[in-house]
């Protein structure tokens, strides 16, 4: 086992700690498709036939002999050991691929054997899949992106209904706010202006009516922001450029409290937008 390099788990479980950050680990065996067969060895294909991710006698056996070493190595930094781990998952959105509750039970079993009863355990699937991700005795988990939160609350009936109405705290676990790239694929782009508000917009509670959005073109900042002088009226939009050089390494920060609001880039990234005269946010 090759636990140098970015492998490292501990390292970075040490450095959470030390910046008072919590982890929550997926140990797997499969841990989505963001890795090569979503994290399982090619190896495992020496096993003629073999079904992955599945009570099949190759994979469990294997998928085990793996958490014998790893879960191990995990235990010192939970929580209850005053380590930065408060959550351990199994499997991942097992309930779209399979139903082998055979396969499940027996990770739940290795998880408790090596970590302990006192560990949070648990699992996530999406509200469609979850009936077949549920393990008795794991607290069941939902995800959903951006789109689903128009059904966040039906969504989270599902997750209440998953485990057994014994409470527990609405959990997306894996919340996208976007989407990834796999390698080779062309990267997503998303115009803009072809993007808009579908839900009514409303302040402290009352919906807002007779306002107007309007796009800018960012990519024609630059040209403003290159005159040494421009007259504002106040009453739109503004763009202000400025620039500094760090002599040396340290903190920096943006002081925003007398800007009102508005939107921030810092060397070509945008930083997001503030409204400090509104408080915080």
């Amino acid at each position: 086992y090759d636990f140098t390099g970015m492998r490292n788990f501990s390292r970075f479980f040490e450095l959470a700690a030390q910046n008072e950050l919590a982890v929550i680990v997926r140990p797997g065996p499969y841990i989505c498709g963001e890795w090569e067969n979503g994290g399982l060895p090619y190896w495992l294909l020496k096993y003629p036939n073999i079904t992955q991710r599945s009570s099949d006698p190759n994979f469990l056996r294997e998928s085990l002999a793996w958490w014998d070493v790893l879960l191990p190595m995990i235990r010192p930094y939970l929580w209850q050991n005053n380590g930065p781990v408060i959550m351990v998952q199994i499997e991942n959105e097992y309930g779209g691929f399979g139903c082998d509750h055979v396969y499940l039970r027996a990770l739940r079993d290795k998880a408790i054997e090596k970590l302990g009863n006192d560990t949070v355990l648990f699992t996530t699937d999406p509200p469609e899949t979850i009936e077949c991700g549920v393990i008795s005795g794991v607290y069941a988990t939902v995800d959903f992106g951006e789109r689903g939160l128009v059904l966040a609350d039906e969504y989270f009936k599902i997750q209440a209904d998953a485990n057994k109405k014994r409470g527990g705290p609405r959990v997306d676990s894996e919340f996208y706010t976007g989407w990834y790239r796999t390698w080779g694929e062309k990267g997503i782009e998303r115009d803009a202006s072809a993007s808009g508000i579908v839900t009514p917009v409303k302040l402290d509670g009352a919906q807002l009516t007779g306002w107007t959005s309007c796009a800018v073109d960012v990519q024609q900042l630059v040209n403003v922001t290159s005159q040494s002088s421009v007259m504002s009226t106040f009453n739109v939009g503004d763009v202000f450029r400025g620039d500094f050089v760090a002599t040396e390494n340290g903190d920096t920060y943006i002081d925003v409290s007398n800007w009102g609001r508005g939107v921030v880039w810092l060397n070509g990234f945008n930083l997001g937008r503030y409204w400090s005269s509104a408080g915080p946010q």
